[in-house]
């Protein structure tokens, strides 16, 4: 009996000893029952410098960019050369920047849904926790201004149409739904909301914003954020972190031109152009924050102190993460001429508190060196590698990094989402005007019914936009409405572009006006054979888009509709037939001959998926 008992004491003691053991060899910062600031204190002190710089760096493995040869570990088909990967990445990475352009490949592969994306970011994730030192997981982020931008992904109307529908309980809903979509994909960051005032509708970006009022864009914009990340400071595994852009005054440009420089008074600027952004902070918790590509009193906002230290940080009491616009940093060098190479412009940055450079660590690869040579302090490093981690943590990556394949494929484009999309388009639109009650049409008084113009006949998202896989056009809209109940003829009438409307192509070719005045022609022969005539006219995602280079414009110079567009409404109103006008469009438009003459005019900005 005493040899048992010694027995079962010598084993108590094994056991005893061995957890102990264990215990001493888990580090504190891998302990989930920590505070989140003990684990990042912990783990900041295992760190080499060049694994915290590595924190304060992306990747972005899209091969249109042309990156150098050696920087790519994704090829053009969406395939992770893993040998690449773990050379690439054995100090660890802090962002991964749209992962589903990686994924898609070159071509994008029909294969490049949501179950292919999350085991994509699985997979990299793997690597980063199982074959790095310290096993820090990556934060990969997505653009999801009106829905996430990939395959699949739910295509609300624009931001400026949501702006219309003035409902921050629809736009929180929308945005948790994105969210959803987002997360389950193993993507935790949106590279949203657009916050900015359009104050200047030459802009080609005002699509992107809430329009031009602080108040409404305050509200839709802690709304936004709200619905991605949950309300409150802790974010689960249903959200995502958002990003409020572009801090700040980008979007009132010196002649309306992208990324002109901002010439206000301070008073105008923090009783403006600020509000937004202080009342996302405080009201609803944002978490990250990206500085915009312009200069503020001839100082660019990715090197400017005062606004991102003194009013962001000091003032405002923001504690999480700014990262930089996508190759903001070469513009210090190339645009804005306040450095002469990448050290530099990685000095300034460092300094003013950009945490991350993105799409890719070009610049801050620098770091290392200018912090051995005495150039940058390491506690800078120390400063947004910390916060880098933090929010690693708080999104709870290190102790639950993998996703769901199945439950991505399951959130995504459901047939809520679309009834969503649907709802929105329809408090999306406005009815400008309606003479002698026009509208609503009596289907049971009209036979025939002529849809004209050329934005009637495709899907018109807007910019920012991904591949929804689904969508429905005004002329489809029409014709599953009335069904057998009316006759619906079409024409074109003119167009707007003769390239197609594609944001992303550089080259824009404007309306051939021979071939529109033919058009035009047919338009109003197929117009005389009808009772009452719809025509969509506007803008396309070529002539309102993102001028993010010389090459690739999107602002103008004045706002009346292009082309021969007037020209195809006037001739129409001279058949005699009632006319509906439509707009679909990203920027205001000066409609003055239309809205003089025109008895019914609604306007749609760019509806979404659901929008016909």
């Amino acid at each position: 009996m005493r040899r048992m008992s010694i027995c079962l004491v010598a084993s108590l003691l094994v056991v005893f000893l061995g957890a102990a053991q264990c215990q001493q060899s888990t580090p504190p910062y891998k302990n989930s029952k920590l505070a989140v600031d003990e684990r990042v204190k912990d783990l900041l002190g295992r760190m080499t410098l060049a694994e915290k710089v590595a924190q304060l760096q992306s990747t972005w493995q899209n091969y249109g960019q042309h990156l150098p040869a050696d920087a790519y570990f994704v090829d053009a088909n969406g395939k992770l050369d893993v040998a690449k990967a773990k050379a690439a990445l054995k100090n660890g990475l802090g962002e991964f920047s749209r992962p589903s352009e990686a994924v898609a490949g070159a071509e994008h592969s029909q294969h490049a849904g949501p179950a292919a994306m999350a085991e994509f970011t699985n997979q990299l994730q793997k690597l980063m926790m199982e074959d790095t030192r310290l096993g820090i997981p990556l934060i990969f982020h997505e653009e999801c201004l009106h829905g996430l931008v990939a395959q699949k992904g739910t295509s609300y109307p624009q931001a400026i149409a949501l702006a219309a529908t003035w409902d921050p309980a629809l736009a929180q809903h929308i945005f948790a739904a994105t969210g959803l979509e987002v997360r389950t994909r193993g993507v935790q960051e949106c590279l949203m909301p657009v916050i900015d005032l359009a104050r200047d509708p030459r802009w080609g970006r005002t699509e992107e914003t809430y329009g031009e009022d602080p108040y409404l864009v305050s509200r839709m914009g802690i709304a936004a954020v709200n619905g991605l990340q949950g309300e409150g400071k802790d974010i689960d595994a249903d959200h995502v972190l958002a990003t409020l852009k572009h801090f700040a005054v980008h979007s009132q440009p010196e002649g309306g031109t992208n990324v002109g420089p901002a010439p206000y008074s301070e008073r105008a600027i923090r009783e403006s152009f600020l509000l937004p952004f202080e009342a996302a902070i405080h009201e609803a918790h944002a978490r990250t924050i990206m500085p915009s590509y312009n200069e503020l009193d001839g100082i660019p906002n990715h090197s400017n102190v005062w606004l991102l230290r003194d009013v962001l940080r000091k003032e405002w009491g923001f504690d999480g993460l700014v990262v930089s616009d996508y190759f903001a940093l070469d513009e210090m060098i190339q645009k804005h001429h306040i450095a002469t190479d990448c050290a530099g412009a990685a000095k300034y940055a460092i300094e003013a508190g950009v945490d991350i450079e993105l799409p890719y660590g070009k610049c801050y690869a620098e770091l290392p060196a200018l912090v051995r040579s005495g150039q940058v302090a390491e506690a800078l490093i120390n400063e947004s590698a910390a916060r880098v981690l933090r929010a690693k943590f708080e999104l709870g990556l290190f102790d639950h990094p993998y996703v769901d394949p199945k439950r991505a494929e399951a959130v995504s484009n459901t047939p809520a989402n679309q009834q969503l999309a649907l709802q929105a388009a329809r408090e999306a639109i406005t009815l400008l005007k309606n003479r002698n009650s026009l509208l609503p049409l009596d289907l049971s008084k009209t036979k025939r019914i002529a849809v004209i113009g050329p934005n009637a006949a495709d899907v018109h998202l807007g910019g920012y936009s991904g591949e929804p896989g689904r969508g429905v056009s005004i002329l489809q809209g029409i014709k599953d409405k009335v069904g057998s109940k009316a006759e619906v003829l079409y024409a074109e009438g003119c167009r707007i572009t003769e390239s197609k409307p594609d944001w992303n192509a550089d080259k824009v070719v404007p309306a051939d006006p021979a071939l529109d005045t033919k058009r035009i022609a047919e338009a109003v022969a197929v117009m005389q054979k009808a009772d009452i005539g719809i025509v969509v006219v506007g803008e396309n995602e070529q002539t309102v888009r993102e001028a993010w280079a010389d090459n690739h414009l999107g602002d103008r110079d004045d706002l009346n509709l292009l082309g021969q567009q007037d020209e195809l409404v006037k001739q129409l109103l001279a058949t005699g037939k009632p006319v509906v006008v439509v707009l679909l469009h990203g920027r205001p438009n000066s409609i003055n001959f239309i809205a003089g003459n025109a008895p019914a005019i609604l306007d749609g900005w760019y509806l979404g998926q659901a929008g016909g």
